[in-house]
């Protein structure tokens, strides 16, 4: 088989030739290669600029309350697309639906359970870090309740501290089943509530 290259200097005008007598089976899965390597959709950063992504660099697509983004190993953009026309899109095999919310690189598995838990990770160092604040500034917090609604060091620990902290523990102890479609929302947003709450607290000291 002849190989011939040629370099051109407009990358729009990139492209391989195939010529064969017969469309064999390795035509074919050659064809499939340069196709997906080629391949890349539209998105868009967290300051709305919009850039070209190659989907062999997207680890999974996950649909997040009515908008879909795509994760790389160290950066995530908008897409404005749904997943089920990125199914229709995008042609790499490899690219397979893991759930209803979720599109994964089935060849880069092992990387898309590496981000998966590394988001985790870094939720828990969060909620790890405000339990922490919560208790080295309780005597801040104490004063702040005491001087802004009247309420005494007991009724602040029980009823403002100490219900934050419980839904915390609460929070960690489950964050790997929030993904779950089984979770209770009223009982997860109840707790996004009051840890939202305790931030403003201590924003306010």
């Amino acid at each position: 088989m002849n190989i011939t290259e040629r370099e051109i200097d407009d990358p729009e005008k990139e492209g391989v030739i195939l010529e064969y007598v017969n469309f064999t089976k390795e035509f074919a899965e050659i064809k499939e290669y340069v196709r997906s390597k080629g391949e890349s959709i539209r998105g868009y950063t967290e300051k709305k600029e919009c850039v070209s992504i190659r989907t062999e660099d997207i680890l999974y697509f996950e649909a997040v309350q009515n908008k879909v983004f795509a994760y790389t190993s160290n950066k995530f953009y908008e897409i404005k697309s749904r997943l089920y026309q990125l199914e229709e899109k995008i042609t790499r095999k490899c690219m397979k639906r893991a759930s209803k919310t979720t599109i994964v690189n089935a060849d880069r598995i092992v990387s898309v359970r590496t981000a998966l838990n590394g988001r985790l990770y870094v939720r828990m160092e969060a909620l790890s870090r405000l339990e922490m604040a919560l208790q080295k500034q309780e005597q801040i917090l104490c004063k702040a309740l005491h001087t802004d609604l009247g309420k005494s060091k007991t009724e602040s620990v029980m009823c403002e501290i100490g219900l934050v902290q419980g839904e915390i523990r609460w929070m960690k102890q489950h964050l790997g089943r929030f993904a779950d479609k089984n979770m209770s929302e009223h009982r997860w947003r109840s707790s996004l509530r009051k840890v939202i709450k305790a931030l403003l607290l201590m924003a306010m000291c």
